[in-house]
């Protein structure tokens, strides 16, 4: 990692739990989030860890990445299955963040081209810079990480990852390549309990919230 150059900008880290959301430009935001992760003060870093496919898992694996590229894009878990992927992170001593890419899919401006018929056919809102946010996952980490009887996830960290070349590089270029890397993370701090946790108004909280970052980037 000599070659990048991670700017971060917005509210301040703090080196507790916190459930993270973020934007998804490519494979290497998972190795990003855990440089942000490294900047926390204090000398405390939290552990980081990513909710997807039906799964939490630290350490991305070349098939788990290859599982990510192939995930279906509205996956959800039953509240059982719920309590036991998040088991290990709530029972934990240590910070945790649990990280979730909403998108699901990387942003591609095929993807996004595809994406903007599908709003104009069922009458959603046009995303130019992002992906329309997928609200399942999300729903399933708040109503298990937000609940009463778990105080440990009081934060969310909603994160806007801007890769400042042309094209976000991939995790061969991250890696080898020789030259500068330039990334901006911005981070906006807020409650937990101040996100809905009933579906049809996190749904439209996620909607607004991925539309302000679309016009961020």
């Amino acid at each position: 990692f000599n070659k990048v150059q991670l700017t971060v900008t917005g509210d301040a880290l703090v080196p507790e739990s916190a459930l993270v959301v973020c934007n998804h430009q490519s494979l290497a935001d998972y190795f990003f989030m855990t440089l942000l992760a490294e900047r926390c003060p204090g000398g405390l870093v939290p552990q980081v860890s990513f909710f997807t496919w039906y799964s939490v898992w630290r350490v991305p694996t070349v098939r788990t990445l290859l599982n990510v590229v192939l995930c279906d894009e509205n996956w959800e878990l039953s509240s059982l299955l719920c309590r036991s992927a998040f088991s290990p992170v709530r029972a934990s001593e240590a910070p945790q963040w649990v990280v979730l890419f909403p998108e699901v899919n990387i942003w591609t401006p095929s993807a996004a081209y595809q994406q903007r018929l599908q709003a104009k056919k069922y009458c959603l809102p046009y995303y130019d810079h992002t992906l329309y946010p997928r609200y399942p996952g999300l729903l399933n980490a708040v109503g298990t990480l937000g609940n009463r009887t778990n105080i440990k996830f009081a934060r969310v960290y909603n994160l806007t990852i801007l890769y400042h070349s042309r094209k976000p590089p991939s995790l061969l270029q991250l890696f080898a390549s020789t030259e500068k890397i330039a990334v901006t993370i911005d981070v906006r701090a807020m409650r937990l309990s101040s996100i809905p946790h009933r579906k049809a108004k996190l749904e439209r909280w996620l909607e607004k919230t991925w539309l302000d970052k679309d016009r961020q980037l």
